[in-house]
């Protein structure tokens, strides 16, 4: 039996969200009425200052061909030589695609893609930022602490929405997800073999609380990464989407707590 609970519930609420099932609410209804009613699909910071010029330049046309090509030119050499070289390769192919159907001149090609590594550079810092905080925490030993004094006065029953609850704080507060699920494994599962509770129970709890951290931390690598690619700013993922993954944490929380009692 697939005890994924967090997974399953994060994955179901996306179409319910999509087809009204479960109603928008808090900040992302707003964020939606506004895309709706004023056509604005970014944040009302996006639309002022200099950025406001960018957004009023006109489209110009392309296909589907100046994405899929440079891509299939990709995949092989990272396959073979690595991304960095992949990399390079595929932007000098789309600079060429752009340059012949005069969409841009190579000149233009160079700008933009010093106005990517400009936009990721603050990616980057917060990527840095992170992986610096979670080697403090390693250092202070904080997931350790945490598990070892809590585990020990936990009930088989409780066991696994506890170790839920708890790991996906860590990961949550740590931004460290594998690296909590690797201290986490070998101090939770002896504890759980030793109070008689199910082990594959035990092991999903573990496992869907640090995906739930990597989706819900603000400052992790993936959040920094969307938020980059989709030109909003962490902090404005966070206000919106942390309200609705509360619902499938909810229902992960209980529904460990009852498979908890019932094995």
């Amino acid at each position: 039996m697939n005890f994924m609970f967090y997974a399953f519930f994060g994955i179901l609420v996306v179409p319910f969200f999509t087809l009204g099932v479960i109603p928008l609410f808090g900040p992302m209804k707003k964020s939606e009425q506004r895309a709706l009613e004023e056509g604005k699909v970014f944040p009302e910071w996006h639309y002022s200052g200099e950025e406001i010029e960018e957004l009023n330049t006109d489209v110009k046309p392309s296909n589907p061909l100046n994405f899929i090509i440079p891509i299939l030119v990709l995949i092989p050499i990272a396959i073979n030589s690595g991304l960095t070289l992949a990399t390079i390769v595929a932007s000098i192919v789309c600079a060429i695609m752009l340059k012949a159907q005069k969409i841009f001149t190579l000149w233009q090609c160079v700008d933009k893609m010093i106005l990517g590594f400009k936009d990721f550079f603050y990616m980057m810092a917060l990527i840095i930022a992170a992986f610096l905080l979670q080697d403090f925490n390693n250092e202070l030993g904080m997931t350790e602490y945490v598990i070892e004094n809590v585990t020990p006065i936990l009930s088989p029953a409780l066991f696994p929405a506890i170790i839920f609850i708890v790991v996906a704080a860590l990961a949550f507060g740590t931004g460290s997800f594998w690296g909590v699920a690797v201290i986490s494994f070998p101090i939770v599962l002896p504890i759980a073999m030793a109070l008689g509770v199910n082990l594959y129970l035990t092991v999903a709890a573990v496992a869907t609380a640090t995906a739930f951290g990597s989706q819900a931390c603000f400052y992790s690598d993936s959040v920094t990464v969307v938020s980059a690619a989709t030109g909003i700013k962490n902090m404005d993922y966070a206000k919106n989407c942390l309200p609705l993954i509360a619902i499938p944490v909810v229902l992960a929380v209980v529904t460990n707590l009852i498979f908890g009692i019932i094995l």
